[in-house]
């Protein structure tokens, strides 16, 4: 069976939501301030790397236990060998 490449999905609005208690309709309108970067799909849905998810915890939200989530979701995310 042929393998995909396929580029990995990021994190979803409400993935990043949870790592900063607040609704993923407000991480979308972060993204559409240019607060933090993202991605569309071909239907127009936001996702977000992590490393961009980790540099806005670490510039405006400095809280060990959030980028200890945010390391978790990355393992989730990594391509499996």
């Amino acid at each position: 069976m042929n393998k995909v490449n396929r580029k990995p999905r990021g994190l979803l609005p409400a993935e990043v939501a949870s790592l900063f208690r607040v609704d993923p309709k407000t991480v979308t309108r972060w993204a559409q301030a240019n607060l933090i970067p993202a991605e569309k799909t071909p239907g127009r849905h936001h996702r977000f790397t992590p490393e961009a998810v980790r540099k806005l915890l670490t510039e405006h939200y400095v809280n060990p236990e959030l980028a200890q989530r945010l390391a978790e979701l990355e393992k989730m995310l990594a391509p499996k060998s």
